[in-house]
């Protein structure tokens, strides 16, 4: 009921699942079976407080890593979802607690490239399970290998990824690959082609019939990569249709606000900017536990300040985030 849950984006219903599940078990035992559960439900856990920006999962897939038997069901997805969580973990000058777990791991040779390798190896038995775990982990290790300058060896493992994830009918998967790809080419200045990466995934969505809800990050990449062409008009057209009435507190959000608030910014509009971005002084993004958010909160507000005209806000912001987080 936790992973449906999860899978429906009903992530505060899956952590109340899990929560009443984990109170079930017995906390002495330690047969394989109960040791399973207990690391599934951990897996989940993480999973789900993973989803909202303030709240990272890490230490609980420490956890359930720590707890999990290799041979059983399930281990491959635990390394692909670590390996996952984990790259995308900000880093701070001082070290956070999570930080200083993914630290310990790192000391052990179980870096997040090393995570996804061994859960791409764990996944060696055909189910449907390991072969989404499989995917999943060749994803995020070619988003490593892009994200490091080595596209040649790189883009290969996402695209693979990505038709694993179209076999196996897997959405969430799927459009996560595009996404990454599409990223990675716009970062390299290959906008047009990340573009097209973006509009036959979502092509695909829309043939298969598959949620809104995975399309959404679609056209959030799209905007972006419309606001970095200088297409501001269709860049806020993008998010008008399609991203203007999500709501709640998942990390998503974080993201469409940043995009539409520098859009709106370089337009002049400066109240537009300053809505989406969040009130000036905020540093609530200081708190988010994904390098991403902190990024992309940034520059929005940033954006906003100077669309503003305040300098000062600019360059407190600036050095407020600049001596907490490692850039």
């Amino acid at each position: 009921a936790a992973g449906a849950a999860i899978s429906a984006n009903r992530n505060r219903r899956a952590l109340e699942l899990v929560d009443e599940a984990l109170a079930t078990l017995d906390e002495d035992a330690d047969d394989d079976g109960t040791l399973t559960a207990r690391a599934v439900l951990l897996r989940q856990r993480g999973q789900a407080r993973s989803s909202h920006a303030c709240t990272g999962g890490v230490e609980d897939l420490v956890r359930a890593l720590e707890l999990h038997p290799p041979h059983m069901p399930g281990y491959s997805q635990l390394l692909a979802l670590l390996a996952r969580e984990s790259a995308m973990l900000r880093e701070d000058r001082n070290p956070t607690p999570e930080g200083r777990v993914l630290q310990e791991l790192n000391d052990t040779g179980r870096g997040f490239g090393t995570l996804a390798e061994l859960a791409i190896d764990a996944a060696d038995t055909g189910s449907v399970s390991d072969r989404c775990a499989a995917a999943d982990a060749r994803i995020t290790l070619g988003g490593v290998r892009m994200r490091d300058g080595d596209v040649e060896h790189g883009r290969p493992l996402v695209e693979r990824g990505m038709a694993e994830a179209i076999e196996l009918r897997e959405p969430y998967m799927e459009a996560r690959g595009a996404g990454n790809l599409a990223h990675f080419l716009r970062e390299l200045g290959h906008h047009e082609e990340g573009l097209r990466v973006l509009e036959e995934s979502l092509a695909r969505h829309e043939a298969w019939g598959w949620a809104p809800y995975h399309r959404s990050f679609h056209h959030q990449n799209r905007a972006e990569i419309l606001f970095e062409t200088g297409d501001l008009r269709q860049s806020r057209e993008v998010h008008r249709r399609h991203l203007a009435r999500r709501h709640g507190d998942d990390k998503h959000q974080h993201y469409v606000q940043a995009v539409e608030a520098r859009a709106a910014a370089a337009m002049g509009d400066a109240v537009a900017a300053r809505a989406e971005a969040g009130p000036s002084g905020d540093r609530s993004m200081l708190d988010a536990h994904r390098m991403d958010v902190v990024q992309l909160r940034t520059t929005g507000l940033l954006d906003a300040a100077l669309a503003e005209g305040d300098l000062a806000e600019a360059l407190s912001l600036s050095r407020d985030v600049l001596e907490q987080a490692a850039l």
